[in-house]
């Protein structure tokens, strides 16, 4: 397999990828890092893949307008997570440009890929390329890609418009971006990641067959969402309340509350419930903050109210977490 990035517009970029058939090569996990610089920024590759799979983390920065083609010369089952910025990807022969922001993912398959993406601020994001011996093996049945449709054609199939990243999967792509694991075992670790997030997906998405989305939201109110669900990042310790979160926002209490949800794929309290408790998870990781401490950082009354919650959230104590960083 063979990934090709040049520049869509003048000036000289090229980046290829070289893999081997199956991403099958000489030890259980091959990883690499590959940077190259233009007059428009510049994009970092990093890559690991085993056999099946490979993980693609693109770091894209960007000082003006870049538009980038891309070509991959075998099949691909995708998985795009963007973690920071936002881009339009045109694919194939998909009609409409794919249009991704922060903290949402795609799925889509194809016999080969040709795309052009655009970006005009910084990107971080990763994807997952799934070969076609892998996705058959696994999803032979699954419903919404018979075996017969992943057999080598010339369309692009779109499994999962842009959706927002639950708190699960950010979760688990943290872990991925985790460099803590040997190379015997992190090729175990991150097989299992990749079956995690295809099951997720899958799994939320499986009675969700691609329709084009009603009610959709205008730009002006998307980039209204995106500002209150900063704020809600920045004051998890002193929340707004909703009223106060529509004023900051300059979003009436109902498009709020429906446009928050319909975006990001969660409640704006359920979206701070979460950031609360990844934001809890990683402070109690680092072992020597009391607990009480902890609780107040992100926003509860006291340790007691601080446990229960967390505790319904991830089916954990506090405590838990520590004992789990301490034996590993």
């Amino acid at each position: 397999m063979n990934i090709t990035i040049t520049s869509a517009d003048e000036g000289e970029f090229r980046l290829q990828l070289r893999y081997p058939k199956e991403f099958t090569g000489e030890g259980q996990l091959c990883e690499r890092s590959v940077t190259e610089e233009a007059q428009w920024g510049s994009l970092q590759v990093e890559d690991s893949w085993f056999e099946g799979a490979c993980l693609l983390k693109s770091t894209l920065q960007v000082n003006q307008h870049c538009r980038l083609n891309l070509h991959c010369d075998s099949f691909c089952w995708l998985m795009n997570f963007i973690t920071e910025g936002d881009i339009k990807a045109t694919v194939n022969n998909i009609s409409q440009p794919m249009q991704l922001g922060a903290w949402q993912y795609n799925t889509f398959y194809c016999p080969s890929l040709t795309a052009l993406v655009e970006a005009s601020k910084p990107v971080q994001m990763l994807s997952v390329c799934l070969t076609h011996r892998f996705v058959k093996k696994l999803l032979w049945k699954y419903n919404a890609t018979p075996a017969d449709d992943l057999q080598q054609q010339d369309n692009a199939t779109l499994v999962i418009d842009n959706s927002p990243i639950s708190y699960k999967i950010k979760s688990i792509l943290g872990e991925i971006f985790e460099p803590s694991k040997q190379n015997y075992t992190r090729r175990i670790y991150l097989e299992a990641k990749v079956l995690e997030l295809l099951f997720l997906i899958l799994e939320t998405n499986r009675d969700k067959p691609y329709l084009p989305k009603a009610n959709a939201l205008t730009d002006q109110d998307t980039q209204k969402l995106h500002a209150a669900r900063v704020l809600i990042e920045e004051n998890i310790r002193r929340p707004f309340s909703i009223t106060e979160l529509s004023r900051q926002s300059r979003l009436n209490d109902f498009k709020l509350k429906k446009g928050f949800k319909q975006l990001f794929g969660n409640t704006v309290f359920g979206y701070l419930n979460d950031l609360r408790m990844e934001k809890a998870t990683n402070l109690l990781k680092q072992g020597n903050i009391a607990i009480s401490e902890i609780a107040d950082t992100v926003g509860y009354k006291n340790a007691h109210h601080f446990t229960a919650a967390f505790k319904k959230k991830t089916g954990l104590l506090p405590s838990d977490i520590r004992k789990e960083k301490a034996s590993g």
